[in-house]
């Protein structure tokens, strides 16, 4: 068994709110099932596949509003998300699965907010495929998002995410410890064929990238 990690904090750089990695889960659990009560958190939507080889694939995604600190705990903290990927390839993904599982229990019993025509199978199998992920709010992704960073602190550093971004110009993402005015955690399904289910593995090398880089 592959145990979470929580890593040095001299090593990591950047300190957050005390929390292990199951903590951070067990947190999540409660952000969570606050969000759906309290209807902050609202709708799953279609997200369809824009590769011209998977034409009419699509996955169901959702934001779940945090708190601040939660948000830099879980992302930034040196028990959280991605240093479960610095630790190394196969402790984030267990933890990935944990995350994304702890989120699925809580959303697919509320059926009043699946996108418009999709069945329980379909997007249970969506939010629990193999591919399914978390990551930060589209406003810090989106290519169309290029602001964001400029204010942003770049306080981790992780040794092996440092050697990377050294070789590269700004903005180095993979060190930066940024918090959205309003902190949101976007879970991301697996991309499936409505009726056949097919599933399509839309980024194969993100545990690699997350590994080596901090970022994908």
């Amino acid at each position: 068994m592959i145990d979470f990690v929580s890593l040095s904090a001299a090593d990591w750089g950047h300190s957050s709110q005390t929390f292990s990695a199951s903590d951070l889960i067990d947190q999540l659990r409660i952000q969570t099932k606050a969000a759906v009560e309290n209807f902050h958190f609202t709708v799953l939507e279609d997200d369809p596949a824009t590769h011209p080889d998977y034409a009419g694939f699509v996955r169901v995604v959702g934001i779940i509003p945090v708190s601040a600190e939660f948000f830099d705990a879980f992302f930034h903290g040196p028990s959280g998300y991605r240093a479960q990927y610095a630790n190394s390839i196969e402790t984030g993904e267990r933890f990935n699965a944990a995350v994304v599982s702890a989120i699925g229990d809580m959303l697919l019993p509320h059926e009043d907010r699946y996108p418009s025509g999709r069945n329980a199978d379909l997007v249970a199998a969506s939010l629990r495929g193999g591919h399914s992920k978390v990551w930060f709010p589209k406003e810090m992704t989106d290519p169309a998002a290029s602001s964001w960073w400029h204010g942003a602190t770049s306080p981790i550093n992780w040794p092996r995410w440092l050697e990377y971004w050294s070789q590269r110009p700004e903005p180095h993402k993979g060190l930066f410890a940024y918090t959205p005015l309003e902190p949101a955690i976007l879970i991301n399904g697996t991309f499936l064929h409505p009726a056949t289910h097919e599933v399509w593995n839309q980024k194969p090398e993100r545990s690699r990238q997350l590994y080596e880089t901090g970022w994908t």
